[in-house]
């Protein structure tokens, strides 16, 4: 019997661990900021990228695939940003990485591939001015075709951003899961995380007072036809976001069909392109994170068979 308790102790030691970590993990971070439209703009086909041994795409000399550990010096790395990459520890860490590894070695730009709800606001404001504000590599944000709450203040830390045809970016105000937070802690939490987003919008060439307008109800924005009260938080489709005021476009530099179409726009066209994809571990961690309760079960379970068996 000795060697059934020893798998059923190596069992609820394993899923035990596994499970706590990534439960740690997922609740580390203070309020979301994750309000997602109530109507979300159509969708458009995403084009796909073509096989590596295309011979139209060798022609070109496009080199779309796995970024693993293949040099990005000289490159476009794209990183898709969906419906939970701003909402897990994992996810989230793997595009800090992927973005300061990139800016290590020397790509061409970044391309953040945008359609998502929202996610961690305190993560997201980190992310903002460790790392895209500080970073050499030129940033490129892609609302495809949503930038929702977190989504948009990452559009709004990079140096330049287009809209697709039927897209939305906005509605970033603080929010929790759970138990609605009091006068000063909302009012703490929106000081500090619309003044870290203003800064860094006006370091990239934004206009702050559109950060303040998206984060924060109170705050009346007027501009041409736009007009956002006190009871309302701003957001922008893809027309609104290209209008031009004195010159210069309120937000997007133009409305993109798709990230081909984007390169081409800021002369990176026919660059070689790799779309960032998370290592074997760094997938696993992702499956890990979204069950580290039922990990925990697990756990709990062995260390109770552990318990009952004989010898």
């Amino acid at each position: 019997m000795k060697t059934t308790t020893s798998f059923w102790s190596a069992v609820a030691a394993f899923f035990l661990v596994t499970g706590w970590i990534y439960a740690q993990d997922e609740s580390q971070e203070p309020p979301q900021a994750k309000d997602a439209p109530e109507e979300e703009a159509d969708k458009t086909p995403e084009k796909k990228p073509e096989s590596v041994s295309s011979p139209e795409k060798k022609a070109n000399k496009r080199v779309f695939g796995k970024s693993s550990e293949e040099s990005l010096s000289g490159k476009v790395v794209v990183i898709k940003v969906g419906m939970d990459e701003l909402s897990s520890m994992p996810r989230y860490k793997f595009i800090r990485r992927t973005v300061r590894r990139a800016d290590d070695e020397g790509a061409l730009a970044i391309v953040f591939d945008l359609n998502t709800p929202g996610g961690f606001a305190w993560e997201t404001s980190e992310f903002l001015m460790q790392d895209l504000a500080k970073i050499k590599t030129k940033t490129i944000a892609y609302v495809n075709p949503n930038a929702v709450s977190a989504g948009a203040i990452v559009a709004l830390g990079t140096d330049t951003i287009y809209m697709a045809p039927a897209s939305a970016i906005g509605a970033a105000g603080v929010v929790t899961q759970g138990q609605e937070m009091g006068k000063m802690e909302r009012a703490k939490a929106e000081s500090y995380l619309i003044s870290a987003v203003r800064g860094v919008a006006k370091k990239k060439g934004h206009d702050p007072d559109l950060a303040s307008a998206m984060m924060k109800m109170e705050f009346i924005f007027e501009k041409g036809d736009i007009y956002v009260d006190e009871d309302n938080l701003l957001t922008l489709n893809a027309e609104q976001a290209i209008m031009e005021f004195d010159g210069k476009p309120l937000l997007a530099k133009a409305i993109a069909n798709d990230i081909d179409e984007v390169l081409e726009k800021e002369g990176l066209g026919g660059k070689p392109t790799v779309v960032a994809e998370p290592s074997g571990m760094e997938k696993f961690a992702f499956f890990a994170a979204g069950f580290s309760g039922i990990l925990i079960l697990v756990g709990i379970g062995g260390a109770y068979l552990e318990m009952k068996t004989p010898g």
